[in-house]
């Protein structure tokens, strides 16, 4: 483990800071002598403000310490510290007063955040986040309205990284070793529900970006996609969620927008014409009415690698319901194919030599 990171685990925390994500999931493949090789500089700090521990000063001293680590021996340290965490002090008063007035009104008060609405899309239980990058390390402090077992039960997708290191560094997990050591892992189907209702295309790309992730650092990823009662995570009535699907996925979001987009017979684009190239006419859906718009004719979009990448950001319109029919149409293939491509009698009538 990188040892940046380890002496960032080292640093005493109250009881309402408790640390997650892939760094613990790392620190379990250690742990257990299970041979991996990715890494991770990304940590999750989750701050509960709701805790009966939590205060501002507390936290603060939390964060200079960590400041303090980050800088030790360079110029200007201190000046730096006491910038850091006069923004944090603001920050952090800013978060504890709306969640006060957020629990009052009994409802969420939202902030005008494209950063932290994407937290929040993603998790209601968030009420912001603040970012500290230094050299290669990432850190998210992100502070929550409930505390971290509930949260992470509630909110996180992969069963594998359903871990957290507490205030006196002790692991504490939610998974199944073993399936950590098979490196079979269960996506959350409450939370694949909520990323639909989201109907978010910031939700879409993450989704597809987690899987494509963890799938790099070989765990294989299901989906109890029909509710299946059987306890194993890879019951063979879940969607395994691999390279193939994600290809599926793309594929499919891409014959949307080329179909929706591939025949209009106006252009209504500021940049692309959907006419042919150099036709005669004005284009009257451009708002500036420049002809001179119209010397492009679209591509049709199509991705030749099967590992694709999530790369779609802009493809993944906020219409969920396009996720959910590109997954049923999975379905109705396999289905097809167990019923009757794989059917025994048929493979029989196709092979007649096997009947001998």
């Amino acid at each position: 483990m990188n040892l940046i990171i380890q002496e960032l685990l080292n640093i005493k925390r109250n009881e309402f800071v408790n640390i997650s994500g892939s760094v613990i999931l790392k620190k379990i493949l250690i742990q257990n002598n299970i041979p991996h090789a990715w890494n991770s500089n990304d940590i999750d700090i989750y701050i509960s403000v709701n805790n009966i521990s939590f205060t501002t000063f507390k936290c603060l001293n939390y964060i200079k310490d960590i400041l303090t680590f980050f800088t030790y021996g360079t110029n200007n340290q201190n000046q730096f510290i006491k910038d850091k965490l006069s923004d944090y002090a603001y920050d952090i008063s800013r978060i504890v007063a709306n969640a006060y007035i957020d629990k009052i009104n009994n409802e969420n008060n939202i902030q005008n955040n494209t950063e932290i609405d994407n937290y929040r899309s993603i998790s209601l239980n968030i009420l912001d986040v603040i970012k500290f990058n230094f050299d290669s390390i990432n850190i998210d402090f992100i502070f929550i309205d409930i505390e971290i077992d509930s949260y992470i039960i509630k909110n996180f997708d992969l069963s594998i990284v359903q871990n957290y290191i507490n205030s006196e560094n002790r692991i504490i997990q939610f998974n199944n070793t073993d399936d950590i050591k098979n490196s079979i892992c269960n996506y959350n189907l409450t939370k694949f529900e909520f990323i639909i209702s989201q109907n978010s295309k910031y939700n879409i790309f993450s989704f597809i970006t987690r899987i494509y992730k963890y799938n790099q650092r070989g765990f294989k990823i299901y989906l109890n996609y029909l509710k299946c009662l059987s306890n194993k995570i890879n019951c063979l009535c879940t969607i395994k969620l691999d390279y193939n699907f994600i290809n599926i996925v793309n594929q499919g979001y891409i014959s949307f927008y080329n179909i929706y987009n591939g025949h209009i017979d106006d252009c209504y684009n500021k940049l692309y014409c959907y006419k042919k190239k150099n036709h005669k006419g004005i284009c009257k859906s451009h708002y500036n009415f420049d002809v001179n718009l119209c010397n492009k004719e679209i591509v049709y979009l199509k991705i030749n690698n099967y590992k694709s990448e999530p790369l779609l950001f802009n493809l993944y319109h906020n219409y969920s319901i396009i996720l959910v029919t590109i997954i049923n149409k999975i379905i109705l293939l396999r289905e097809l194919d167990l019923k009757y491509t794989l059917h025994p009698n048929n493979i029989l009538n196709i092979f007649d030599d096997l009947l001998e």
